[in-house]
């Protein structure tokens, strides 16, 4: 690529939100292909941190195997619905599926996620148009 695409200017703003935006995307795309989980919800427990309670999570009391466990898991992998007390989940690696007391359910946060990635790839490529780089430069300069 030409050195003067990288010169300094606004237009470098689109490059900055395609890459942060295709960081969060493989973030969240890679956290929900490698998790793997098979238990049954016995517990669902809000955590705050203190002593202001403003930074709170979900701890799930869980039995797997005949032994209860302790996990917390990222609150964009599951709806909030599916982790409740009684419910059994289960999800293999490598897939956006996952069964809840048998039911099949895509991963609900998928159309954010691919939002995101779109979006990212919209500002790289506005990114690489030399008009949209010119017009940018000279409309804040």
């Amino acid at each position: 690529m030409p050195k003067h695409i990288f010169e300094v200017g606004p237009h470098n703003i689109l490059l900055g939100i395609g890459i942060i935006g295709c960081l969060i995307f493989c973030y969240g795309a890679f956290d929900v292909l490698f998790s793997e989980l098979d238990v049954s919800v016995v517990e669902k427990e809000t955590i705050c941190e203190q002593p202001l309670n403003n930074r709170c999570r979900y701890q799930y009391l869980v039995e797997h195997n005949g032994q209860h466990k302790i996990i917390s898991v990222s609150g964009y992998l599951f709806d909030s619905e599916d982790l409740v007390a009684g419910n059994s989940v289960k999800k293999g690696r490598f897939s956006f599926k996952y069964r809840v007391n048998g039911y099949t359910k895509i991963w609900p946060f998928a159309a954010d996620y691919f939002g995101i990635l779109f979006f990212s790839f919209l500002a790289l490529g506005l990114w690489l148009v030399p008009r949209i780089r010119l017009v940018i430069n000279s409309a804040i300069r």
